[in-house]
């Protein structure tokens, strides 16, 4: 009795526990979305905070002014209260939350949900991005940076400048995705070299040497039997691995979520296409206001987003109209790039490209189911076993890395 009476303050104090790490997790990951949101808005799409504080808060401006002190101000507050430890936790794990929400979140919420074929459409878009990661990152430092100087100066050679290393961007990309259509998918042959450099890895690290060889299992004294039996697990490792991949690779082809990426990349080039040439339009008119009418107010960055759109599927919009050459032109322009994107891009993607892919597939897997039969034989030649004896030896030998091999390797 008197333990029952002990133990139950303490399973109250767990239970309180474990519900304020729920709530401080949702927090944290609420603290993560918005910070983040705030950036990508605030760099991309509109002065949010300069916004709310003019239109709702005109008497205080001075909270943007001096926003940067007033947020030091609150982060030192709250270390009075909170560990410090817990503080440089929290601010690491906002800082790098894209990162954990891509190599952490989303693969283990896909291991979870047991669908691999996303888990391997967002496998290859990381390779996707890390092959051409230098390209990658040198575009979005250029469109950063004229973004910023379009939307922040008022100097017509910078702005300018701005705008026509926007046009080229643009272009370029257009150009490269055009090209990426015809040219052999280089993502699936980074699966083959990976596996292809862990099979030749295992079979130089873990092969058994000659005197392993000639004893029988019987024989050998218990620090042979356990090099011998691990040897032997990462050997099976290889081997199932490589069915296991083939066999998602294919169900990956026939599944078609290809299509469903292709149609996702094109909707992401259509944004990009319209941010861009709503940038170009809102420097142009900060430089040459005249060469635009429609409207008695100063349009704004949604002004242009909306006209940009409107022009890009061909519409016209009040608030705004071109009315010189150049603002034709540059109207005339973003609407060749949509008749690019959709006569071209759709067709070739969805057709042409899908097509090559679904090659470039079925060859991966069939290489790929090359290098696990080629591991089977190696198998058979230093152990003198079959993969499925090999497994019944070790099975009865209760390996622990089989277990893991069969429980989670199943094809």
């Amino acid at each position: 009795m008197p333990d029952n009476q002990i133990a139950v303050p303490e399973t109250k104090k767990e239970t309180k526990k474990s519900f304020l790490n729920i709530c401080s997790l949702i927090f944290l990951e609420f603290l993560s979305i918005t910070f983040w949101s705030y950036i990508v808005v605030k760099l991309f799409v509109y002065d949010v905070d300069n916004y709310i504080i003019n239109q709702y808060l005109p008497n205080y401006g001075w909270l943007i002014t001096y926003k940067f002190l007033i947020i030091l101000f609150a982060i030192a507050i709250v270390w009075l209260f909170i560990r410090a430890k817990k503080i440089i936790t929290w601010t690491l794990y906002i800082l790098f939350y894209p990162f954990i929400l891509i190599f952490w979140k989303f693969p283990k919420a896909v291991y979870k949900k047991g669908n691999w074929n996303v888990g391997i459409a967002i496998v290859n878009a990381l390779f996707a991005f890390f092959k051409s990661f230098k390209y990658n990152i040198i575009t979005f430092s250029l469109l950063t940076v004229s973004s910023i100087l379009i939307l922040s100066t008022s100097s017509k050679i910078i702005i300018i400048s701005s705008s026509i290393i926007l046009s080229v961007i643009l272009l370029t990309i257009f150009i490269n995705r055009f090209v990426l259509v015809f040219k052999p998918s280089l993502i699936y042959k980074i699966h083959i070299k990976t596996v292809t450099l862990f099979i030749n890895f295992s079979k130089k690290t873990w092969a058994i040497d000659d005197e392993l060889k000639a004893l029988a299992i019987n024989q050998m004294s218990d620090t042979q039997l356990q090099k011998w039996s691990l040897n032997l697990q990462i050997m099976i490792l290889g081997n199932k691995f490589c069915y296991f991949l083939s066999s998602k690779l294919n169900n990956y082809q026939k599944s078609k979520i290809t299509i469903i990426f292709n149609v996702f990349s094109i909707a992401i080039l259509l944004f990009f296409s319209v941010l861009c040439f709503t940038l170009i339009n809102l420097g142009i008119y900060k430089v040459w206001p005249e060469l635009y009418s429609g409207s008695s107010v100063k349009p704004g960055f949604f002004s242009f987003f909306y006209y940009s759109f409107n022009t890009f599927h061909f519409s016209n919009v009040t608030e705004l109209v071109p009315i010189s050459d150049l603002s034709r032109t540059i109207s005339v322009i973003e609407q060749f790039f949509a008749i690019f994107l959709v006569s071209i891009f759709i067709t070739l993607l969805l057709s042409v490209k899908n097509e090559r892919e679904a090659s470039d597939i079925q060859q991966v897997v069939e290489e790929i189911r090359q290098q696990g039969d080629d591991m089977g034989t190696f198998i058979q030649d230093q152990y003198n076993l079959s993969v499925e004896l090999a497994i019944k030896e070790l099975q009865k030998l209760n390996a622990g890395l089989l277990k893991l091999v069969l429980r989670y390797l199943k094809t």
